[in-house]
């Protein structure tokens, strides 16, 4: 069935050269989620979207086709964006690539849009990118089934901050009764409460959370790794 999509709020996530004057856009957009376009002709100096089509940019976003593929027919600014610095703009790439990897096509995930461009603003108010980057991989994760149980452990238990407990992919959190063991699967009773509260109160809580989000965002890519990830690895920015 065709489709015709008008000045629909979206983001571009990510643009690959298609002929020798057009884009492939992969975009989100907050009522239609995931979504393949073509840009005819958008490489063209003369283009009306050319200086739009890039990552970040708040935009409005129009267009129309059949399948997987569809024809971008419009593209205008929905509001100022000012820049994010060198770091941030890596981080923000991150979460553009697991939004790539993470979400079905044409799958509306409206709450996420908004943590999205939270997010966005976020990095430029110059706040913290670790905490930044571990609430909006929290928040995916919810948004696409497969949230943290943060509150209870698997026997239903509530969460004592002061307990160590190893992270179950597939169950949730175990109480641990023997020695710790160092595992980045273990973390302390307080990390789960602080990312439950999404209020961090040390480094240490962050620094778990990191390392917990990331084996269960590695679960679900099935072990591949991010292109981005390993720009940042480079930076400290997230491992």
């Amino acid at each position: 069935m065709a489709v015709r999509v008008q000045h629909q709020e979206g983001y571009v996530l990510h643009t690959r050269p298609y002929s020798e004057s057009s884009w492939l856009i992969d975009a989100f957009s907050k009522k239609y989620g995931r979504v393949s376009l073509l840009a005819k002709g958008a490489r063209r100096l003369k283009s009306k979207v050319r200086g739009l089509i890039r990552p970040f940019q708040p935009l409005l976003l129009s267009w129309s086709g059949k399948g997987e593929l569809q024809t971008l027919t419009g593209a205008e600014a929905n509001g100022l964006a000012p820049p994010i610095d060198q770091q941030s703009w890596l981080c923000a790439n991150y979460m553009n690539e697991l939004l790539i990897r993470l979400l079905h096509r044409h799958d509306p995930h409206e709450r996420l849009f908004d943590h999205y461009d939270q997010a966005l603003q976020a990095f430029r108010e110059g706040q913290p990118r670790q905490v930044v980057l571990r609430l909006f991989e929290k928040r995916l994760l919810n948004e696409i089934g497969y949230g943290l149980l943060l509150e209870h452990d698997v026997h239903d238990q509530p969460i004592q901050a002061d307990r160590t407990y190893h992270y179950h992919a597939d169950k949730g959190p175990v109480l641990v009764t023997d020695q710790p063991s160092g595992s980045t699967r273990q973390v302390y009773g307080a990390t789960l409460i602080a990312l439950a509260n999404e209020e961090f109160k040390s480094t240490v809580e962050i620094e778990q959370s990191k390392r917990l989000i990331r084996v269960l965002l590695n679960h679900n890519l099935q072990g591949k790794d991010l292109k981005s990830r390993a720009v940042l690895r480079t930076i400290n920015a997230i491992q």
